[in-house]
Order: structure tokens, then sequence, then C-alpha cells
């Protein structure tokens, strides 16, 4: 005499909800981790916001082009300094 077992497996029909949801969750914050990865490593697209942000305070403040200039040099360096220290830590 046999007896069959249930499958552990669901071939047939929808995950329960509970199972759906918490894949759901776990597929959601995996996206935002990868979407704030992407903001951190992109020293190019920072460096380059913060250059414009100097700028249109510079254009409000009235100081000279110069003087954004190494402003703007100063923000690169600090952008590029912080991702090489992050990427000596990991």
């Amino acid at each position: 005499m046999t007896t069959e077992r249930p499958s552990r497996h669901l071939s047939d029909g929808d995950p329960p909800a509970g199972l759906r949801a918490e894949h759901d969750l776990a597929k959601q914050e995996l996206a935002e981790t990868l979407h704030e990865l992407r903001h951190r490593t992109d020293v190019t697209g920072r460096s380059k916001a913060a250059a414009h942000r100097y700028a249109q305070r510079s254009r409000a403040t009235g100081v000279p082009p110069p003087v954004l200039g190494a402003v703007a040099a100063v923000a690169v360096a600090a952008a590029v300094a912080y991702a090489v220290s992050r990427a000596c830590r990991s």
C-alpha cells in the first residue's frame, strides 16, 4: 500500500497570497536598493549636478566665474574622493 504525499511544488495554480505578497515586497525592496546604488555610484552625474547648483547660486549672488570654477573643481574632487574611499572600504 502506497500513500501519496502532497507535492512541495506549486505546479498548478498561483502561489498563496501571502507568498506572492512576500515576493512582491522583496522585489520592490531590491529595485529600491539598485536605484540607490546607481545613484551613489554615479559620480559624474552627481558632480555635474553639484556644478550646476553652484552655477545657479553664482548667478543669483553675483559671484565671479573664476570662483565658480574653483568651487566646481572642489566639488568634483570631493565626489571622486568620496567614491574612491567607498570603493576601498568595500
